[in-house]
């Protein structure tokens, strides 16, 4: 999902896990200058969990990474 050059509040919200497993890996690509908050992956994203990340977007202008538009990967086990 393409994002406005700005700071942006990022939420990954565990939906279920039947297993109490919830693997995740998310990643941030394009003009991402800085990305904080909780880790990129995990085993912990079981039901009704919230992951909070901060993602910094630069402006056309001040690309830090060269990827396309940003990714989410989400594996199920």
């Amino acid at each position: 999902m393409p994002l406005a050059a700005g700071t942006h509040t990022v939420k990954l919200v565990g939906i279920r896990a039947e297993d109490e497993i919830g693997t995740y890996y998310i990643e941030f690509a394009g003009n991402v200058v800085s990305v904080n908050g909780d880790a990129l992956e995990g085993r912990d994203l079981l039901k009704d969990s919230v992951k909070t990340f901060t993602v910094v977007i630069g402006n056309t202008t001040q690309k830090i990474f060269q990827n396309s538009e940003p990714l989410l990967y989400l594996q199920q086990e």
